[in-house]
């Protein structure tokens, strides 16, 4: 974002802002013309941006481009040193108003944070921070960097941490910008933290455990009146899942919420996938008690440490159920290939169906291919809540169906849905290709992953001690290549670092280009570099300026 500085001289301070003031007074959205997508940008800032000797009785007056939505303002405004003060909106004008005169000598950044927004809900791009200061010099630390892995929709903060002061409590906290940017301007020389979480910093450091969350690879920042830029890997959290609450759905079934997701390599026995990731079914022992425990023992966290899961114990259940089961699952079944081919048929596929309880299936139990009467699939109960089933020619078949009353749960009721028909959904797998390359500036075991360009999802990954590697079967499609040094005995995913105690992020690095892989193709040369791990340029505001 482009700011515009003009220089003020100091005698016409203290005149009234006349000329803004007639501008804005006719101030209106205006009528037709394109939809307008962009979010204010500053015209002007009174005093100029980084002036010095400013008189302790200033206010701050900023002019955007449009009007600005006045209930935006107030708590998209902060002063650093904390100070007392009032904001006012003039149309196009913020006024900012201390309570109080400006210490003598004193530097004040003034952060307008991304909450500011114009009446169609536009946003500022990035932050911005201004600094004024009533003595003669202006602070020059600036920490700067972008983070990787994100998206606009995930609601990024990044948090400033000053070691010398409170060391857990944020110093400034900004709201990541689109392009994953973010900008601390105007720093006193010190030792700093960084981190950015998704969903913001009100409960930091607990959030930690269960919020997306990205720390730099070193312990901290040096800064004395210079400029360290950082990249970060956003990565999810390294929660230990804890149980949040229980419920029962049957006399016998009861789903279990935690506190966050369970990893696929993670989730301890006896508890049932469901449709929401934290949330698990599961089936106690109740035994004719008044009360049960729920001790599911011992899990393994998403780099493999080993945790206690603290047992909860509550009533056992008075329900008589008479509430019938029903699918748990969209209309559109995907079908996955059978690894190894089942013999004579290679393209053989399998799928699911997701049940909210536990089923049971009449003797006479059929999964039909819709619209062929004779024709059935083979089918069982996998878990109490799924059935699975094989597709033995997945091209030749669209629609499966069944019938409710051959599915009822374990006190006999049927399932809701008296006829279901549900749509199969297939990609044949194609010819794979693989990736090959080298590694520079690191050491250790290090993990080397293909990344889907369209989802950011996992595809395929290999690890290696070498200095080359080399990335097998992976499906056609463009790719995003992204390497790290393993930490912990889970390869995946990648660790982000942790607070409490605190350990910087691991190594990482990204291939700067996309990576096409064909059927049959082998991509030489795909080579990874940790030496050039930089952020690319970002459009986070104005640069500093001596103006």
């Amino acid at each position: 974002m482009d700011l515009i500085k003009y220089a003020i001289p100091a005698r016409l301070w203290s005149l009234p802002s006349a000329l803004l003031m007639m501008a804005c007074a006719a101030e209106q959205p205006p009528p037709g013309g394109p939809a307008d997508i962009q979010g204010p940008k500053i015209l002007l800032v009174i005093p100029v941006n980084e002036m010095v000797r400013v008189p302790p009785e200033t206010q701050f007056e900023i002019l955007f481009d449009e009007l600005v939505d006045p209930i935006s303002v107030p708590g998209s405004v902060t002063i650093l040193p904390a100070i007392s003060f009032t904001t006012r909106v003039r149309g196009r004008r913020i006024i900012i108003r201390p309570d109080e005169p400006l210490r003598d000598n004193q530097a004040y950044v003034v952060t307008l944070g991304r909450g500011i927004r114009d009446y169609q809900r536009n946003s500022l791009q990035a932050a911005q921070q201004l600094v004024f200061s009533t003595g003669e010099s202006i602070p020059a630390g600036r920490i700067s960097g972008r983070v990787w892995g994100t998206q606009p929709a995930d609601g990024v903060w990044v948090g400033l941490f000053n070691l010398a002061e409170e060391p857990d409590i944020p110093l400034q906290s900004l709201a990541l910008a689109d392009d994953g940017s973010f900008d601390f301007r105007y720093l006193t020389d010190g030792r700093y933290r960084v981190v950015a979480v998704s969903g913001g910093l009100a409960d930091f450091p607990h959030g930690l455990r269960v919020r997306s969350y990205a720390m730099p690879t070193l312990d901290w920042v040096d800064i004395a009146g210079d400029t360290t830029r950082l990249a970060m890997e956003f990565s999810l959290p390294l929660a230990q899942p804890q149980i949040q609450s229980a419920e029962w759905v049957t006399d016998e079934y009861m789903l279990i919420s935690f506190d966050a997701p369970f990893s696929p390599n993670s989730l301890p026995d006896g508890l049932l996938q469901t449709a929401d990731p934290a949330v698990y079914g599961y089936l106690p022992q109740v035994m004719g008690l008044d009360t049960v425990t729920i001790a599911l023992g011992e899990a393994a966290g998403r780099l493999g440490e080993r945790y206690d899961i603290l047992p909860v114990t509550l009533p056992t259940a008075t329900i008589v159920d008479t509430l019938p089961p029903s699918y748990n699952g969209g209309n559109q079944v995907w079908l996955t290939p059978i690894d190894p081919p089942l013999a004579g048929f290679p393209r053989a596929a399998s799928g699911s169906l997701l049940f909210t309880e536990p089923i049971r299936l009449a003797e006479d139990f059929v999964l039909r291919v819709a619209g062929a009467d004779s024709a059935s699939l083979p089918a069982e109960v996998a878990t109490p809540v799924e059935i699975t089933f094989t597709v033995m020619e997945p091209g030749l078949v669209d629609r499966v169906s069944l019938l409710g009353a051959q599915v009822y749960d374990r006190s006999g009721n049927a399932l809701a849905d008296s006829l279901l028909t549900l749509n199969l959904a297939y990609r044949p797998p194609q010819p794979a290709g693989q990736i090959r390359g080298t590694l520079a500036g690191v050491s250790g075991h290090v993990i080397i992953e293909a990344r889907s360009q369209d989802t950011g999802d996992l595809v395929r990954w290999t690890g290696t001690d070498s200095t080359s590697y080399l990335l097998e079967d992976v499906p056609p499609g463009f790719y995003l290549i992204f390497a790290h040094v393993q930490v912990g005995d889970q390869p995946i995913p990648y660790y982000s670092g942790r607070w409490e105690p605190f350990s910087s992020a691991a190594l990482f690095a990204h291939y700067p280009a996309v990576i096409e892989v064909r059927p049959r193709w082998e991509v030489d040369g795909v080579d990874i570099n940790f030496n050039a791990v930089t952020v690319s340029p970002i459009n986070a505001g104005p640069e500093p300026s001596s103006q």
